[in-house]
């Protein structure tokens, strides 16, 4: 059983990345899918580190997969949070602009302290299951506490999206984006969090979590349009002018003064 629980992480990126690319080959332009592609790239490495460091035979090769799968979670967190806000519609003013820049800086700080410094990881043990277990750096909780925290605001974006939306295909959409993230980060949080704080090794990996996330997106997208391609978008938004132009049209029509027949 423990010989097939270490290829999970294996199994988890081919997923990822071949929902990923689906829903990018829709339509490459569209903004929202080259960052849902992102978030893909995101998961996928993250298992692969995972990988890494569950057939790792030596801490070196441990640090290694924990370095690879930094690149990951790192940014991950930060992707599906800018995925969010281009889902709904985000004005981009000022401060919003800065809050999501400021949270791109402490993603790439983050991986900078992973690849260079010992603060994330100390080092790398033998596990009880598989491979290497890592020995936590003093900022290793706050760096997860940090990817956790990007989660749940792109999740709190969503469905405050969900209840201001007027369509009903809106607001499944946004539940259907809400609900994918929602997986992937419970089980993170028992299984990345809450199991090492108590001092518990995992005996699997949270990255089946994430194969699920997508795979909820890839049947939203077959069944319910989300993350639309940009003809789509163009053709809602030039039917919507349309109307809008009739619309004004008649105003100005029934607006004008009526003048009746001249006499002579």
């Amino acid at each position: 059983m423990h010989e097939f629980l270490k290829y999970i992480p294996l199994l988890a990126m081919i997923a990822d990345l071949a929902i990923g690319f689906y829903i990018f080959t829709r339509d490459p332009r569209l903004r929202s899918n080259k960052l849902f592609l992102l978030v893909a790239i995101g998961l996928a490495t993250w298992a692969l580190g995972e990988f890494i460091q569950r057939t790792a035979t030596s801490p070196g090769a441990g640090l290694a997969g924990g370095r690879v799968a930094a690149f990951g979670w790192c940014l991950v967190g930060v992707f599906f949070l800018h995925l969010a806000l281009e889902f709904t519609h985000w004005r981009r003013r000022r401060r919003a602009v800065i809050l999501l820049a400021s949270a791109y800086s402490f993603a790439v700080l983050f991986l900078g302290l992973t690849l260079f410094t010992p603060l994330i990881f100390r080092r790398f043990t033998g596990g009880n299951f598989a491979g290497m277990r890592e020995v936590s750096g003093v900022l290793r909780i706050p760096s997860e506490l940090f990817v956790v925290a990007l989660f749940v605001a792109g999740i709190a974006v969503l469905l405050r999206y969900r209840q201001t939306a007027v369509s009903t295909e809106e607001r499944a959409r946004s539940g259907y984006l809400a609900l994918a993230a929602s997986i992937p980060l419970l089980v993170g949080l028992i299984t990345d969090v809450t199991l090492p704080l108590s001092g518990i090794e995992s005996p699997f990996s949270s990255q089946a979590a994430g194969v699920v996330m997508a795979v909820i997106v890839a049947v939203a997208v077959t069944r319910q349009g989300l993350l639309t391609t940009l003809a789509g978008h163009l053709g809602s938004t030039i039917i919507s002018e349309v109307k809008d132009a009739v619309r004004r049209s008649r105003t100005r029509c029934s607006s004008r003064p009526r003048t009746g027949p001249s006499r002579r």
